[in-house]
């Protein structure tokens, strides 16, 4: 898989800051860097390599991470705290429970917090 992201690099626009480096570099990711990796690359190279399930719930949070970036976020906050209350439900029963951390949870409080100070971006 780390080979996947990196092959993706001769694909991304000049008006990309980074290029994407390997998974196995996520811990120094600058914030552009998973900016990049939800909204565009992620969907693309984790098709073939998550099964269907995990996939189908890394989408959940791709969906609503995106929606909650446009600037019309508006009329898809009640949609997004659905699909993210459905990504918690399902990362715990996929991931376990002991590796739901505050970060999982507190994508809950996602939609919120875009309808006080604005889309993600």
């Amino acid at each position: 898989m780390p080979q996947f992201l990196i092959e993706q690099a001769t694909n991304i626009p000049l008006e990309f800051n980074r290029k994407p480096r390997s998974v196995n570099e996520c811990k120094r990711w600058k914030a552009t860097e998973f900016r990049q990796f939800f909204l565009y690359t992620g969907p693309v190279v984790l098709k073939s390599i998550l099964s269907a399930s995990r996939y189908s719930n890394f989408i959940c949070l791709h969906v609503s991470i995106t929606m909650l970036s446009r600037s019309n976020y508006k009329k898809y906050l009640e949609y997004s705290k659905n699909l993210l209350k459905y990504f918690i439900e399902t990362f715990i029963t996929l991931y376990g429970k002991e590796y739901t951390s505050h970060n999982i949870h507190n994508l809950i409080h996602l939609p919120a917090d875009v309808n006080l100070f604005g889309p993600l971006d």
